[in-house]
């Protein structure tokens, strides 16, 4: 009688754990079971008049502020970091370029002495109309007889970074 009876419990228990769900669909031309969703290609952005819609797409490239080229560096890395979620069939391009076009650094409250330069690795296009953490490279260059023919001082000049969604 205890067998049974334990028996009997345990199919019990089990029963008690297993709770059915239903779903039911109110309304719309879905007469099964299955919930349709969609999105758009904006989003809502709530502000101090209610909210309004916004295109979804957006990129972001962060750039360095200042780098610091190392005194006879044949070549110094100016990295850039490259965010982006774009329509289909859209691609994000960046490309990288002195401000002036003169390539060539100049010395700080001096006009005495300069530093020529080139610069590698301007242009840069993503894959795809999605890309998350792409660390991208321009490269600046500075040859031997450059470094030899500078006083030592500080010198600089302007990188001009410029993005553009394409179709």
């Amino acid at each position: 009688m205890k067998k049974i009876l334990a028996i009997a419990m345990a199919i019990v228990m089990m029963m008690a754990i297993a709770v059915p769900a239903f779903a039911a669909v109110e309304g719309g031309a879905n007469d099964g079971n299955d919930t349709i969703i969609s999105t758009k290609t904006v989003k809502w952005v709530d502000d101090e008049d209610g909210g309004h819609e916004e295109d979804a797409a957006w990129y972001t490239v962060t750039i360095p502020a200042e780098v610091q080229i190392y005194w006879e560096a044949a070549s110094t890395d100016v990295k850039y970091t490259v965010n982006c979620q774009l329509v289909t069939g859209n691609t994000l391009k960046v490309s990288v370029a002195d401000a002036d076009a003169g390539y060539v650094m100049t010395m700080e409250d001096s006009d005495e002495y300069s530093i020529a330069y080139t610069l590698g690795d301007t242009s840069y296009q993503t894959a795809g109309a999605v890309a998350v953490d792409d660390v991208q490279t321009a490269k600046v260059k500075v040859e031997d007889e450059a470094w030899r023919n500078a006083a030592i001082a500080v010198y600089s000049d302007t990188l001009t970074f410029t993005a553009e969604v394409v179709a």
